[in-house]
């Protein structure tokens, strides 16, 4: 597995990644309807191509196939991470991650921030994040649970963080 800078021809690879990871493994915690708000099957209205261009994003890919992606879009601002169906569980995620921290932290961030799915929460949690707060996100008429959650890069003390915490 090699982890690389997103190139723009990576764009169309990426989008069905995204599209079919979201209809396959988040289909244990969302119904039919958020998931085809969240990765509709227009294709169309996904996230656009310029904001992974213009953000830190990094890919990871095997023999030519893209196996995951994930960016940040400021300092402290972890924006997505999603790693292709058939490779959850492979290592994929968490050489993505450790990636985009080691770059927030280079960059001077003293928290790291992200917005996770109900599916995604266990594998933050296990890299430390803390819950910071329940979201509803509306997409397309349809409200989608979410959750924030923040990364203490200087690993203080977050006992006065806790009792803010749901």
């Amino acid at each position: 597995m090699d982890c690389r800078h997103y190139r723009s021809k990576d764009y169309a690879e990426i989008i069905d990644l995204f599209y079919t990871t979201v209809h396959t493994i988040n289909a244990a915690d969302y119904s039919a309807e958020e998931l085809e708000a969240w990765a509709p099957s227009d294709k169309s209205d996904f996230f656009p191509e310029k904001k992974l261009a213009e953000s830190y994003c990094l890919v990871v890919e095997e023999s030519g196939k893209i196996l995951g992606f994930a960016n940040a879009t400021s300092k402290d601002k972890f924006d997505c991470l999603y790693v292709d169906k058939d490779y959850q569980k492979c290592g994929v995620g968490h050489l993505l991650a450790n990636q985009i921290e080691q770059y927030c932290k280079e960059e001077g961030a003293e928290i790291i921030s992200v917005d996770v799915s109900l599916t995604a929460r266990p594998f933050f949690e296990k890299r430390g994040y803390e819950i910071l707060e329940q979201q509803i996100v509306l997409r397309h008429n349809q409200y989608l649970n979410a959750i924030k959650v923040i990364k203490d890069r200087k690993e203080r003390c977050t006992k006065n963080l806790s009792q803010r915490l749901i």
